[in-house]
């Protein structure tokens, strides 16, 4: 019985790892599009590629405690930028731009609502941030095998 509840573990954080890796994708998409086609300022690709590696550190499998730092970091500043998203386009109500600031709006409180529930997952559940066990940064790995 104990091994059963192992695979419907592995599968369980096989799939919420996988959802982060798709969401960290998603998140690095809609930050660079719209500085790639010149709609937002430049320093959003740097936030794209922000994303962008941490859905391939998450893919990659590495450390756990690297892991979640990296997840708890990103997902905290694309929190922020969302939620300063939503504040700066609200203030657009009041100018008659109705569409448009739904159109600005709605997507940003998505995206400071996902945001925020990584944080929260992240730090109370350790489980669904690597899929396999813990494997060492590519630097460690090195200096292991230089020692053995």
């Amino acid at each position: 019985m104990g091994s059963d509840g192992n695979v419907v573990r592995s599968r369980r954080e096989s799939s919420s790892s996988r959802l982060l890796i798709i969401t960290f994708l998603l998140f690095g998409a809609y930050w660079g599009i719209p500085a790639i086609i010149g709609e937002a300022t430049l320093s959003l690709i740097a936030t794209s590629i922000i994303n962008i590696i941490t859905s391939l550190v998450l893919f990659l499998g590495w450390r756990r405690d690297f892991t979640k730092g990296l997840i708890v970091s990103t997902s905290s500043y694309n929190l922020v930028l969302s939620g300063y998203q939503v504040y700066a386009s609200s203030i657009l109500i009041g100018t008659g731009l109705v569409v448009f600031t739904l159109l600005t709006v709605i997507p940003s409180l998505v995206a400071s609502i996902v945001a925020g529930i990584i944080v929260l997952i992240a730090y109370t559940n350790d489980e669904i941030i690597s899929t396999q066990p813990d494997r060492p940064l590519a630097g460690a790995e090195r200096s292991t095998a230089r020692k053995g």
